[in-house]
């Protein structure tokens, strides 16, 4: 009889059972120190198995919370969230994979957790809803802050004075303030989404030029990416029929790349301050006018005097000197006939020189005969003196439009033009052209003279004074000239005008 010694070598056995036990402990510490709190509920919502970490989240030990039904740990305005969740999981359907819902400590307060679900009803080894929560107190906390922050942000911009608009990267507003839609008459729905310079297009600068839509204030900050300041533009606005005038600024908000997410636009309704400053510009340029106009009547006055003073004075002693020389060249020898002979034609052409000066600084035809018979009557009397051509078109004017004071501007106007010319021109011909319209009538002079820079001297030729004229009419005045090659003066005035001041001229 012997005995029989059996050896079974049971190590791969042993090292896969150590593996095993290892893995089961790796996978307990790494469930029990999680962040996470794990629970497994049936259908019904009981709990049927709790991880250890929900000690960190809610204090409890997990024995504590066994068998229980999940929902006893939830606050009661959050019941009927996490109850509706939590049947849309169970016939696996979720709308929503995470919600956020406050649960309840062990110390009695209640915790804002971040709840998700996961269906494993079907799993073999887990059969049930495994429920994921932790403590979202502080990106709660966060979220609503910054919800509150935008709202009072909204409410803010909501009360300004000033129109704010909040642009994206391609211009669409996405909100604007109660101000923009006073200042353009529309409600909220007309903006939001939509492009302020479409909306908007017939923009124009304070010079009257229009404002092309890549040169406005949001459009070229969301280009250049820099911001823009204290811009004026007149928006017409269709609903109040009328232009807008604003000042606006544009600041484009840049992400951590430098490119634009957001365009913050501020607008400030000036129109009101531009009505009241055109108004100052108009009382001012009325005064100007006003003291133009009494500039004019004084020197018009003086005329009338220096005139008449020629005419009933200095005329009569000549023609009565005249008669004197008469009487004595009847009683004269030859040799003194001949010396009264020549006085007598001195003093004639003395006479003839004052009366025609008399007739320039008193044109009595403008009031009695009209402003083409005094034009054509200077005309005459250049011709007599001057070896120069002046044609005088005037077939297509009609001058029974025009103030009297208009008359006498005009016949002002081309006097000293035609005086100008005389002297300093060298020209050989003259055109001069008065036409009108039922709103316009336009003067024209030109010239074959020597031409002139205009640099240099055309404040010294008594331009000035012919455009105060045309200006006190609401006229404008052009000059058209160069160095040897004529002068060309158009001036335009407004039809029927009703003047402030009234005519006083002869």
């Amino acid at each position: 009889m012997g005995i029989t010694n059996r050896y079974t070598d049971i190590t791969d056995h042993k090292k896969t059972t150590e593996q095993l036990q290892q893995s089961e402990q790796f996978y307990r510490a790494l469930v029990a120190d999680s962040l996470d709190a794990i629970i497994l509920m049936n259908e019904d919502g009981r709990i049927t198995f709790i991880s250890p970490s929900v000690k960190h989240v809610l204090g409890y030990e997990a024995e504590e919370a066994q068998g229980k039904n999940g929902f006893e740990f939830v606050h009661p305005d959050d019941l009927d969230l996490a109850a509706a969740s939590f049947q849309k999981e169970v016939i696996e359907n979720p709308e929503i994979k995470f919600i956020v819902v406050r649960l309840l400590k062990k110390n009695g307060e209640w915790l804002w957790c971040m709840v998700r679900g996961h269906n494993l009803l079907k799993n073999p080894y887990v059969k049930s809803i495994v429920v994921y929560f932790h403590d979202d107190t502080l990106r709660k906390q966060a979220t609503d802050a910054l919800r509150e922050s935008e709202k009072r942000f909204r409410t803010l911009i909501k009360d300004l004075h000033i129109g704010v608009l909040l642009q994206d990267a391609e211009g669409n507003i996405l909100l604007s303030n109660n101000a923009m839609y006073r200042m353009f008459h529309v409600q909220e729905a007309a903006l939001l989404g939509k492009q302020i310079w479409i909306l908007y297009s017939d923009v124009v600068r304070e010079d009257g030029s229009i404002f092309e839509f890549n040169e406005r204030p949001g459009f070229k900050a969301i280009q250049t990416k820099q911001p823009v300041h204290d811009v004026v533009m007149g928006v017409w606005n269709p609903q109040r029929k009328e232009r807008v005038w604003l000042l606006l600024s544009a600041e484009p908000i840049l992400d951590e790349n430098g490119e634009v997410q957001h365009v913050i636009s501020s607008f400030t309704d000036i129109t009101e301050r531009k009505k009241l400053e055109q108004k100052l510009f108009e009382n001012k340029i009325n005064h100007q006018k006003q003291l133009t106009q009494a500039t004019i009547d004084g020197q018009e006055a003086e005329r009338r005097e220096i005139g008449k003073e020629l005419h009933d004075n200095f005329g009569q002693q000549l023609t009565t000197i005249k008669l004197f020389l008469d009487l004595a060249k009847s009683n004269a020898n030859e040799y003194n006939g001949e010396m009264i002979d020549m006085a007598l034609k001195k003093v004639t052409d003395v006479i003839n020189e004052i009366r025609s000066m008399s007739r320039s600084l008193m044109p009595h035809t403008i009031k009695d005969l009209g402003l083409v018979d005094a034009v054509t009557d200077l005309i005459d009397s250049i011709g007599r003196v001057q070896v120069i051509e002046i044609a005088f078109d005037c077939k297509n004017f009609d001058e029974g439009t025009l103030a009297e004071n208009q008359k006498l501007t005009l016949f002002r106007i081309i006097q000293e033009q035609l005086n100008n010319i005389v002297k300093h021109a060298r020209a050989k011909n003259i055109f001069i052209s008065l036409k009108g319209t039922t709103r316009i009538v336009l003067l024209e002079i030109k010239d074959d003279g020597q031409g002139f820079d205009q640099k240099t001297i055309l404040r010294g030729l008594g331009f000035s004074n012919i455009r105060n004229r045309a200006e006190l009419f609401g006229g404008k005045m052009n000059i058209i000239t160069k160095p040897g090659d004529g002068c060309f003066l158009n001036v335009s005035m407004p039809i029927p005008f009703s003047p402030s001041t009234p005519y006083t001229g002869s």
